[in-house]
């Protein structure tokens, strides 16, 4: 599960152009191109995903760990790619 707030959800949709419905499901396991742990000196341990949207739009999410083995994310934030 990605948790997105409110305001998170208007910034994705306004400056992104992608729903959380889309990013929830471009980042279902086996439906990711790629995904890997990374280590920020300012933000920690967050998880960036290379993803596709159902119509091919290509991204990269950076996830939040809230319950790993629950499977509980935070939405961090969402860059398209060229």
């Amino acid at each position: 599960m990605i948790q997105i707030s409110d305001e998170m959800e208007f910034k994705i949709r306004t400056r992104r152009f992608v729903t959380g419905d889309q990013i929830r499901e471009a980042c279902i396991p086996d439906a990711y191109d790629d995904a890997g742990w990374h280590n920020h000196p300012e933000y920690g341990r967050r998880l960036l995903v290379d993803c596709r949207t159902y119509d091919n739009v290509r991204l990269k999410v950076i996830l939040k760990p809230i319950n790993v083995p629950e499977g509980i994310w935070r939405l961090r934030t969402v860059l398209r790619k060229m």
